[in-house]
């Protein structure tokens, strides 16, 4: 035996775990909107501390060029914890302005694009969408965060689903 064990070998019970634990995380997630990516934020500021301390404490070298990433990871994972809106805002931030962004490149791309007058209309809207979706999202970081914590847990809910369809039409 070569030390691997194949899925066929444990009971569909067991199977059953991941994907039960994806689906109802999934809703979990959805149904928080942005409470849940606090949430997140929160965990992995203690998951940053935690790594953090065990690396400060581990660390032999005492050198500052050493234990600088861990006194950055420090800092870092205790702001996480302290004022996870704010990083929750600032994470929506990026993303409206990297929507705005993307879609600036689309319009200047389509507009440039070799393709047939329908493709480029359709292009240039769908930029145009993106830019006008970005400036909204800009200015409405807490319902975009809700927006896009229901669209994750969507994702990873089905993800559960189909894990568990996958299971049930495999045994």
């Amino acid at each position: 035996m070569n030390g691997t064990a194949a899925a066929d070998d444990r009971p569909w019970y067991i199977a059953l775990i991941f994907p039960v634990i994806l689906l109802l995380l999934g809703i979990a997630i959805a149904a928080g909107g942005q409470d849940s990516l606090k949430i997140i934020l929160t965990i992995f500021g203690i998951l940053a501390v935690i790594y953090a301390i065990i690396y400060l404490i581990s660390s032999r070298d005492m050198n500052g060029f050493v234990l600088l990433p861990a006194i950055i990871t420090l800092v870092i994972g205790v702001a996480l914890i302290a004022v996870p809106n704010f990083f929750s805002d600032l994470l929506m931030v990026i993303f409206s302005i990297s929507v705005i962004l993307f879609g600036i490149i689309l319009l200047i791309g389509g507009v440039r694009a070799d393709v047939s007058a329908a493709s480029r209309a359709i292009g240039l809207i769908s930029a145009g969408i993106m830019v006008v979706a970005g400036i909204i999202a800009l200015f409405n970081p807490e319902g975009t965060a809700d927006i896009l914590m229901i669209i994750v847990g969507a994702f990873i809910a089905v993800s559960g689903l189909l894990g568990i369809i996958g299971i049930a039409t495999s045994r």
